[in-house]
């Protein structure tokens, strides 16, 4: 009896095998074909990518807000809003969002002040260099600039 038991199981994981055998290759080359098919996968912003062709893709967002409001995907990682009071909603200090695993592609070795993901430490390392930018060290490089661009010499 437990021999017919593992000839069933035997047969059954042929099947699986048969058919992983059919399905890898057909997924594998949907994989690469879709990307450059004209087919409905590929016409979903279609006509925002023909309007950035001809440099009219602010006239598409335009009509994409009269008829869908004041939120619309502009592409395919880019989402636009028509209010100034909903975009200081999303770019607040204190909405509660991570900053999306995209900017850890640029850590070589330590974190910078700008792709940290951690508001605490993005917080330290804001302040060490915030004077640098302040506008008293601006006005006191642009005359730093000014005297040696006088002088003849490069700054």
């Amino acid at each position: 009896m437990w021999l017919c038991r593992v000839v069933d199981n035997k047969i059954a994981v042929q099947k699986y095998l048969i058919l992983a055998g059919i399905l890898a290759p057909v997924c594998l080359v949907l994989y690469f074909l879709v990307p450059y098919s004209r087919t409905i996968f590929r016409q979903v912003l279609q006509y925002l990518a023909l309007g950035a062709q001809y440099g009219k893709k602010f006239a598409w967002v335009d009509y994409a807000y009269k008829n869908y409001g004041n939120l619309v995907r502009a592409g395919d990682n880019h989402v636009s809003i028509a209010e100034p009071e909903g975009r200081q909603t999303v770019d607040a200090h204190g909405n509660g969002f991570l900053k999306d695993h995209f900017y850890e592609a640029f850590v070589s070795g330590l974190s910078g002040v700008f792709n940290v993901r951690d508001r605490a430490e993005h917080t330290r390392k804001h302040d060490i260099v915030a004077h640098a930018f302040s506008p008293g060290a601006d006005h006191g490089f642009e005359t730093h600039g000014r005297q040696s661009a006088k002088m003849g010499k490069a700054t």
